[in-house]
């Protein structure tokens, strides 16, 4: 899509900023919702004509194969979703959440444009998938794209881990993770695991926040200590005093541990390392 500075380890990641409002039911008024929901909305040739030479080089071919898709546009700096086929529109039920979702996806790289200094663009060449999915960019959008839909299936974490390694559902997800297995080496993998269980932490959190208050009964003061959450491991609190090769060591043996705790299917061991690590990188970046 474009370069841009090298994340720093496992940096934060980008919620898609704003919530789609309205509906549509053909171009024009998909035009319209894209008008109001600040992304753009063009047929192919107005998609092509945008792009500088460099870009449309790698700009994919409207040979009626694709029926629509979306990028983060490099000369006007917002997403953009394309319809090579405006009949597609009325054709598929759930077109709108198709929509939604894809410009969730790029609002992603929308947020990483704002957050970095862009040293170029170049548009994507899917075609060539390793080097595609394994873009650092793309690892934290297509997270999102794939905590997304397990949210929406899945009632926890380790539910939506299940159905992504051992489910039979048939959602975008699917096809995303299959092409990821498929072309990325262990190291990128794990990352992408990494950061969708980042998203799906997020996600749920929000989830809990939202849920409407039930009454409760007062917690009694013995049973106080009970709820408390336990402290993540007494060693973060040296950190300050190590060297920033023994902290970078300290982060890798982390990250070992959460990849364990993940495959065990640990979710308290996953949740406690993953605050370590947010905390150890934290400091790195500090200095």
């Amino acid at each position: 899509m474009k370069y841009i500075k090298k994340f720093g380890l496992f940096e934060a990641v980008i919620m898609p900023s704003g919530i789609n409002t309205g509906n549509f039911n053909d171009f024009n008024s998909l035009v319209e919702y894209g008008k109001k929901n600040e992304f753009d909305v063009v047929e192919y040739n107005e998609f092509y004509d945008s792009l500088n030479e460099a870009d449309k080089k790698t700009a994919p071919p409207n040979n009626g194969r694709v029926p629509f898709f979306a990028l983060f546009n490099p000369m006007r700096k917002k997403p953009m979703f394309v319809i090579c086929v405006k009949s597609i529109i009325h054709m598929i039920p759930n077109f709108k959440e198709i929509v939604d979702d894809i410009i969730g996806h790029e609002r992603v790289h929308a947020s990483q444009n704002d957050r970095k200094k862009v040293i170029s663009y170049v548009l994507p060449n899917p075609t060539i998938k390793k080097e595609y999915f394994s873009n650092k960019e793309e690892v934290m959008a297509f997270s999102w794209s794939i905590a997304n839909d397990l949210f929406k299936i899945s009632d926890n974490i380790n539910r939506a881990f299940n159905e992504l390694d051992k489910g039979r559902s048939q959602g975008q997800f699917r096809q995303i993770w299959n092409d990821i297995k498929g072309n990325c080496d262990e190291k990128i993998i794990k990352r992408y695991r990494k950061y969708i269980y980042m998203y799906l932490e997020k996600m749920f959190a929000s989830k809990e926040v939202n849920k409407p208050t039930e009454s409760k009964k007062p917690i009694e003061l013995k049973d106080k200590k009970s709820i408390e959450s336990k402290p993540i491991e007494s060693e973060v609190n040296t950190y300050k005093n190590i060297t920033t090769d023994e902290l970078k060591s300290k982060i890798k043996w982390t990250e070992d541990l959460f990849d364990r705790a993940m495959v065990n299917k640990d979710s308290v061991g996953a949740k406690k390392f993953n605050e370590i690590l947010k905390k150890l990188t934290n400091e790195l970046r500090n200095r």
